[in-house]
Formats: structure tokens, C-alpha cells, sequence
């Protein structure tokens, strides 16, 4: 399936064959969706046959709640990718981050306990070692930054503390 620019393929389940986005404003948003709105909680959306994110193809993610793989659960605290068969393509792909439920009231921006240390989250597994890199369009926050790697068959989101600056002067 090819996503046209300006369309979305969001929900939980199952998309059997290829999903290609291959232009920027195609996206994939994996989640409870609930029409007429958006998005209302994260979920594990399955894509069978291979996922090919280029030119702009956005993956949305989003967070509920602050937890991460230690703590957290994939589809319930926060949103995944599933690609059992075929490749996962990622160059010229982007990440959008999303925060919704708690984590939309403690976001990267607050001073919650959650962001003063380091976090991963399992963003998308596949059948084998995803190629390419997802730039990310929103994932430098006043309290740390965000950067995604490859591990194994697994592409993960970590979360970077900055640094708490303290100035100080003497006079």
C-alpha cells in the first residue's frame, strides 16, 4: 500500500502486505482511533510485508504515560511498529513525537522527576536490522533531547538529559 501525501493509515491490527510512505505529509500513526478525532490512546500497529518511510514519510508516536521499556508496556503506555516480514526502510523518514494523557501535562518541558534521567523506548521491531535513520522534526525539549539507534532488530527512542545549568556570579 503507498500512502499519498496528506493521508494517514492510523489504528491497532493488522496492515497485510507493504506500507511505503515515499512523500513528505504521508503518515503512519499507530493507536487507538476513535473517528471523528484523533488519536485517543497509543497501540502496536502490525505491518506484515515490509515498511518503507522516505522523502518525508512521517511515523507519529505517542506516549501516555511516563514509563519506558523498563517500566512500560508497547501499546499501552506508548506506541510501536511491528514489521514481522520484509525490510524496514527508515532513510528520509521522520519522527513526529506526540504526548498525550499524562505525559501531555508532563511533557520533556516539565520539571517531573521522569525527565531527569535517561529513557528508551522501543519504537518499531522487524524481522531484521532496520536500515536507515529517522531524523526527528520535535525532539529537542528544554530539559533533554531526544535521538533514535538501531539495536538488533529494533529501532528505539532515547531520551537524552541536558544538562541543569546553574549560573553563578561573583561579584
Amino acid at each position: 500500500m503507498a500512502v499519498p501525501s496528506g493521508q494517514t493509515v492510523a489504528g491497532v491490527g493488522c496492515v497485510r502486505g507493504q506500507l511505503n510512505l515515499l512523500t513528505a505529509g504521508a503518515r503512519v500513526h499507530p493507536g487507538v482511533y476513535t473517528l471523528p478525532g484523533p488519536i485517543t490512546a497509543p497501540g502496536i500497529l502490525t505491518v506484515t510485508n515490509g515498511l518503507t518511510l522516505a522523502n518525508g514519510g512521517t511515523y507519529l508516536w505517542d506516549m501516555k504515560t511516563l514509563k519506558d521499556d523498563a517500566t512500560g508496556v508497547a501499546g499501552t503506555d506508548f506506541a510501536r511498529l511491528d514489521v514481522p516480514l520484509g525490510a524496514a526502510s527508515l532513510s528520509g523518514g521522520v519522527l513526529t513525537l506526540g504526548f498525550v494523557g499524562t505525559a501531555a501535562d508532563n511533557g520533556p518541558n516539565s520539571t517531573n522527576q521522569f525527565w531527569r534521567t535517561e529513557h528508551t523506548w522501543t519504537i518499531l521491531t522487524a524481522a531484521s536490522s532496520p536500515t536507515g535513520k529517522l531524523s526527528i522534526s520535535n525532539g529537542n525539549y528544554d530539559r533533554g533531547v531526544f535521538v533514535t539507534q538501531v539495536n538488533g532488530n529494533t529501532v528505539e527512542l532515547v531520551y537524552k538529559r541536558g544538562l541543569d545549568l546553574t549560573l553563578i556570579v561573583v561579584r
